[in-house]
C-alpha cells in the first residue's frame, strides 16, 4: 500500500491565504488513510517528518495568485509555473521546497487555489467547503488516493 500525505499551506491571518490550511483540516475525516500535515507558514518544519516517513505521494495545498484564473479555481501546479507564482507569504518558496523534498518522495503534486484577497488580519472569502470538494474530486481522479 502506498503512502500518501498531504500538507496544507498557509496563513490564516491573511484572508485567502488561508486556503491550503482549511482544505488540509476539511480532508483529515474524507481521507482517512493519508496522512495530513498542516504546516501553516512554515512548511519547511515538517520535512524532517516527510524524509523520515518517505511518503509515496506528498500533495501540498496552496493558494496562488495566477492569472487567468478566477477566485477559487483549482489547479495542479506544475514544477515551470513554480518560480511564476507571485503570492508567498511562507519563509521559503515553494519552488525551493519541492525541489528538496524531490530527493525523498517520488511523486510530489501541488494543487494551487486561486486567492482573491491577502489582506492582513482578514478571515478567508473564498467557499472552504466547496473548494475542499474541487480538491478531493481532483484527487480521486487523479488516482492518487
Amino acid at each position: 500500500m502506498k503512502k500518501k500525505m498531504l500538507m496544507g499551506i498557509g496563513n490564516e491571518m491573511n484572508g485567502d491565504d488561508a486556503i491550503g490550511v482549511l482544505v488540509a483540516r476539511g480532508l483529515k475525516e474524507k481521507l482517512s488513510d493519508w496522512e495530513i500535515i498542516d504546516a501553516g507558514t512554515m512548511p519547511e518544519n515538517y520535512t524532517s517528518k516527510i524524509e523520515l516517513l518517505k511518503p509515496d505521494i506528498l500533495v501540498m495545498v496552496d493558494g496562488i495568485d495566477k492569472e487567468g484564473l478566477m477566485p477559487g479555481d483549482v489547479k495542479i501546479v506544475t514544477k515551470d509555473m513554480l518560480n511564476n507564482l507571485t503570492l508567498s507569504t511562507h519563509s521559503i518558496p515553494l519552488s525551493l521546497l519541492y525541489n528538496y523534498l524531490s530527493q525523498f518522495v517520488p511523486k510530489i503534486i501541488i494543487i494551487g487555489i486561486k486567492i482573491k484577497e491577502h489582506n492582513p488580519y482578514t478571515p478567508c472569502t473564498l467557499p472552504v467547503d466547496k473548494i475542499t470538494e474541487k480538491v478531493l474530486k481532483l484527487i480521486i481522479d487523479s488516482k492518487l488516493d
